[in-house]
């Protein structure tokens, strides 16, 4: 992720779909670009692999199956058990995705860079 970006610390619920593999686990922060995630478990998460993320709140979906890369993944050892911590950008989304990958971070407030 690109961390000079501006960035929204915002809690969501996530799914990431990668390699046949569904992981769970929450948002930590945003930027225009991507995400930062915890996921539960000790994923092995290769950087450059590609997956499909979903973001919900309780109340609403506020993004589905958007085409991500990872950017980053470090296994983290906290009092919970084992997580995961994953960076992931958006890639070569469809322009209806990227547009919802949009409206996702102006809920948030962050500006978007035309």
């Amino acid at each position: 992720l690109r961390r000079c970006a501006n960035r929204m610390v915002e809690e969501l619920h996530a799914t990431l779909e990668t390699d046949g593999v569904t992981l769970y686990g929450r948002t930590r922060d945003f930027s225009p670009h991507g995400v930062s995630l915890m996921l539960e478990g000790s994923p092995r998460l290769e950087e450059s692999a590609f997956g499909k993320l979903t973001l919900r709140s309780h109340e609403d979906v506020w993004c589905e199956r958007l085409p991500v890369r990872i950017t980053h993944s470090r296994k983290w050892l906290r009092a919970s058990g084992r997580s995961s911590c994953v960076g992931a950008e958006l890639h070569s989304p469809t322009d209806d995705q990227s547009s919802r990958w949009m409206e996702c971070v102006r809920r948030l407030g962050l500006e978007v860079e035309v």
